[in-house]
Parts: structure tokens; C-alpha cells; sequence
């Protein structure tokens, strides 16, 4: 929800994902029912509803305002995603799937990203990103 300058107006904005599955959708919608439920600590979920139609999956949530995430906040990442209690978590850790609002609050924004994995495949999957991320950063700085 964003309110305008002169506090005048009230506007919501919306973000329509569509996932057309070869077999049922219905291991994500359990993802996601369970996803309603799960709390972090620091990385926040928007508002989201989902509809299903045969194979199609739609994810109408929340849009997030602000910037992807980058390196200052791995460990965010790391202690709230990849360290999340249980066997569910989210497991894509590109950059692109975290935004930081104007309030500086962390959003995970690809929610059927949310599903049972380990943290031992968790702790991979942040590796590799990090990693990549970190090479990404080198080259840029030395391309100055």
C-alpha cells in the first residue's frame, strides 16, 4: 500500500504470477497454505492469495516497492532463510527474489520458491549464490 505525498490517496499495487504445471499444482499450494503460516524474523512476506484452475497456478500478491537485496544483507539471509527452523524454507537465494522497501524491511517476493528442503541443500544453494554474487562484484570493481 503506498500512500501520496499529500496523504490524499491511497493506492494498492499488485504482482500476477502464472505457473502452468505439467502434473497438478498441488504440492505448491500446500507450500503456500503452509507459507501463510510460517514466521521470520527478519524477512517478510507480502500479502498474497493463490488460485488454482487445472495445471494453471496464479499468485496475485502484494508489490513490493524497492531494490533487490545485495551483499550487506547475506546474513539476513543467512541466519533467517537458509538457518530457518524446520524443513521448510525458501531455497533461491538470487538477489532478485529479496527486495528492500523504504523502510529498509527485507521482502521475499518469489513465493512459490517456498518449499521442504534441507539446510544442508539450503546451505549449497547460498554458497553458490554468494559466491557468485562476491565473483560478480570483483569483476565490476576492477572493470573501474
Amino acid at each position: 500500500m503506498n500512500i501520496d505525498k499529500k496523504r490524499t490517496r491511497i493506492t494498492d499495487f499488485h504482482i500476477v504470477k502464472t505457473i502452468e504445471y505439467k502434473d497438478s499444482p498441488v504440492e505448491t499450494v500446500k507450500n503456500l497454505e503452509r507459507l501463510h503460516k510460517d514466521k521470520f524474523e527478519f524477512i517478510n512476506i507480502p500479502w498474497f492469495r493463490y488460485e488454482v484452475s487445472g495445471h494453471s497456478l496464479t499468485i496475485i500478491s502484494e508489490y513490493i516497492k524497492g531494490r533487490y537485496i545485495d551483499l550487506s544483507h547475506m546474513n539476513y539471509l543467512w541466519n533467517d532463510v537458509v538457518m530457518h527452523k524446520g524443513d521448510y524454507s525458501f531455497h533461491d537465494y538470487q538477489f532478485s527474489n529479496f527486495i528492500v522497501d523504504k523502510d529498509n524491511k527485507i521482502w521475499a517476493v518469489d513465493l512459490d520458491d517456498y518449499c521442504k528442503i534441507s539446510i544442508s541443500d539450503r546451505d549449497k544453494d547460498w554458497l553458490k549464490i554468494k559466491n557468485e554474487e562476491t565473483l560478480r562484484l570483483k569483476e565490476l570493481w576492477n572493470a573501474l
